[in-house]
């Protein structure tokens, strides 16, 4: 047996002799005996896989458990992934020959990797067989975090684009496939798009699906245990090269420059800073592709104290999604190390493939740690990152305090309007994108292209952020941002970036023996979001058609606005509204299908104005492509969870009156259409 084990983690990355076609049931699946029973079994599993343009996913485990930590996978599963593998090389080569590029190399060079899963390893392996031909050189890096694999594919130079083998947050059993070019993130909308299309042609039909099928059996079978054996060995050199290159990446992405010296005098400032108000961090790594990153090292080298927890690739304790319950036990830890360590102010919980992580941070005054929800922590990066610009000289402002330069925040349509409130003590703009990291990234890369510095983006419902030139969320960078948030303060007459928020946002700077993240979120715009992992975030629906749901939903709010008006003008001082769809990186103004693109599947908000015009609450919801289900939030400049509450409630109730079979003109004012729900909502500090 040529097992091959991996020399940092321990763990196997391959066994080069192994027959990884042989199926479960039969011995032949492709023999004329069973043909038709496979492909059905192929074109089944393809009907339960999501596809979008963040990626494909589905429940891999064998024994189709979504919690399963089985690390078998069905034969119909490999050939599907090593397909779609096949299927993103010819999309790259169709794109270089419709663009005449006489100098494309004759050798693609792709990265690949996994994440912390069970089943990565034999997903990969059959990527691997797949993609054995001359005309590919493969650098596999086994369990790497999506940030790492996505900077070594940007910053490289020989690298033409990426696979990565994940299902980010998704539980356990699942996994999935990530596509990208050397941009520095996945694969921009409409490349996606094209790929999506181009694989449900080959799975559409039962020849099709066959043809592809035997196309990628039988690269499959050519490849060699020999080459494979030297794939598996060469991952160390791969992973060094991969570590490197996302260290210096993470550097120019901290301190805002690509110049040597500048990075250079720049994190000396963070390292003097830090060692005059210590910070320590904790990483509860919950077994992720994090737990092979430049995590610790980086940290340390700028001067922070580390403590990772259940930092073992695979050593998966709770639930993946790094929301609510998720984070306990960082904040039960960090109480913990605080109690014995003041420095210790923050930790952060990543999902699986480590490109998404959320906080919790001590409170000092308190003597406890507290979670804190995706929407404050990405409105305190954009606090921090907006400050670091006025710091750095990279916005400036005239006597008018009106910003020098155009600056603007990408975000995603359900982003809480804390942003704009953020944003315009900046004097920054905000702009919005449909859900998806993709379209939000893409949006940023259009403002820049208009002249906007565009440092911060992300989508602020979800938790993380991106910052430029980073094209993908990485908690790290969070984490450092926060960290330049606590440790950069006032002194020599230099501003640090809490009193540059303090004064843009004409805030009193709390006077307290302690400073920390407490501190800071005393300061902001306060508002109440429904989170979006609350079970009152998802509405169940019988509707198939979404845009027949949109289109009765605006009857009965147009019903409703007349006998609500009065009373909402009372509780939350709204005086107009205006519909708004999102479709990619654009937002359609205007109510009908004539602002919506079939099938109709993108968000859709109703946002609600003042008497001088300025929005101080929406309601939204985006329908799901592969279920039928409906996100659905509120956002209200209050601090009393009850507004929330009542927006959400009332949202939910045209919602369900839509979804009736039995439609019936809209109840009178002050009823409550939808069911009772407990009030449980982010609660502003």
């Amino acid at each position: 047996m040529a097992v091959v084990l991996d020399p940092a983690t321990g763990l196997t990355i391959g066994d080069a002799d192994a027959d990884i076609l042989r199926d479960a049931e039969t011995s032949d699946s492709f023999g004329p005996d069973n043909r038709v029973r496979f492909v059905d079994r192929v074109r089944a599993s393809f009907d339960s896989f999501i596809l979008s343009v963040s990626g494909f996913r589905k429940v891999c485990a064998f024994d189709g458990d979504e919690e399963s930590f089985s690390p078998l996978v069905s034969l119909e599963d490999k050939i599907l992934m090593a397909a779609f593998a096949q299927s993103f090389v010819d999309q790259i080569r169709s794109e270089a020959s419709r663009g005449n590029q006489e100098a494309q190399p004759a050798t693609l060079c792709l990265a690949l990797g996994i994440d912390a899963r069970p089943t990565g390893p034999a997903i990969a392996e059959a990527i691997i067989r797949a993609l054995s031909g001359p005309d590919i050189s493969l650098r596999y890096l086994f369990i790497t975090a999506a940030p790492e694999i996505m900077a070594y594919a940007h910053s490289d130079g020989t690298v033409d684009g990426f696979i990565y083998v994940s299902a980010s947050h998704n539980p356990v059993g699942h996994n999935g496939i990530k596509f990208g070019l050397n941009r520095g993130g996945v694969l921009e909308p409409g490349k996606a798009e094209e790929l999506i299309s181009r694989v449900r042609m080959q799975f559409g039909a039962p020849e099709s699906a066959w043809q592809a099928i035997q196309r990628t059996a039988s690269q499959i079978r050519a490849a060699t245990a020999e080459n494979v054996e030297l794939q598996f060995a060469a991952v160390p050199g791969w992973k060094r090269k991969a570590s490197d290159a996302y260290s210096d990446f993470t550097r120019i992405v901290v301190t805002g420059s690509e110049n040597d010296e500048v990075q250079r005098s720049r994190l000396a400032d963070l390292r003097d800073s830090v060692s005059r108000r210590p910070v320590g961090v904790l990483g509860e790594l919950n077994g992720s592709a994090r737990s092979t990153a430049i995590d610790r090292k980086f940290l340390e080298d700028c001067g922070v104290r580390v403590a990772l927890l259940n930092e073992t690739p695979g050593q998966i304790v709770h639930r993946i999604v790094p929301e609510g319950a998720s984070l306990e036990t960082a904040r039960r830890e960090l109480e913990r190390l605080a109690r014995n360590d003041d420095a210790y102010l923050l930790g952060y919980v990543p999902d699986n493939d480590g490109d998404r992580g959320n906080l919790v941070y001590y409170d000092r005054g308190a003597g406890r740690a507290e979670i804190l929800s995706a929407q404050q922590v990405f409105a305190l990066t954009c606090v921090a990152e907006l400050a670091w610009l006025v710091y750095t000289g990279d916005i400036t402002y005239d006597d008018r305090g009106k910003a020098k330069q155009k600056v603007a925040i990408a975000v995603n349509g359900p982003t809480s309007l804390r942003i704009d409130r953020i944003a315009e003590a900046f004097d920054a703009h905000v702009f919005r994108a449909e859900v998806g990291e993709a379209n939000v990234v893409e949006l940023a890369r259009r403002l820049r292209k208009r002249g906007y510095i565009v440092r911060i983006l992300g989508e602020g419902s979800n938790g993380g952020n991106i910052t430029f030139p980073a094209a993908v969320r990485d908690p790290l960078n969070t984490v450092l941002a926060m960290v330049k948030l606590l440790a950069l303060d006032t002194r020599d007459g230099r501003p640090g970036l809490f009193d540059i928020w303090c004064r843009r946002s004409q805030t009193v700077r709390p006077q307290s023996q302690w400073f920390d993240l407490g501190t800071v979120l005393s300061t902001l715009p306060v508002f109440v979001t429904t989170n979006a992992f609350d079970s009152r975030a998802l509405l169940k629906i019988r509707s198939t058609s979404h845009g027949v749901l949109k289109s009765q939903y605006e009857k009965i709010f147009a019903a409703e606005w007349p006998a609500r008006k009065d009373e909402l003008h009372r509780m939350f001082g709204i005086n107009s509204w205006k519909e708004i769809n999102y479709d990619g990186v654009e937002e359609k103004q205007g109510v009908g299908k004539a602002f919506r693109t079939p099938p109709e599947r993108g968000g859709f908000k109703i946002v609600f104005k003042d008497k001088k015009g300025r929005i101080v609450a929406f309601i939204w919801m985006r329908g799901s492509g592969t279920e039928p289900v409906f996100r659905v939030m509120a956002d209200v400049e209050s601090g009393d969870p009850t507004h929330e509450a009542y927006l959400l409630d009332w949202h939910v109730s045209m919602i369900e009156k839509a979804d009736s079979d039995n439609f019936s003109e809209p109840a009178s004012i002050g009823t409550q259409a939808g069911p009772k729900r407990a009030v449980e909502v982010e609660r502003p500090t």
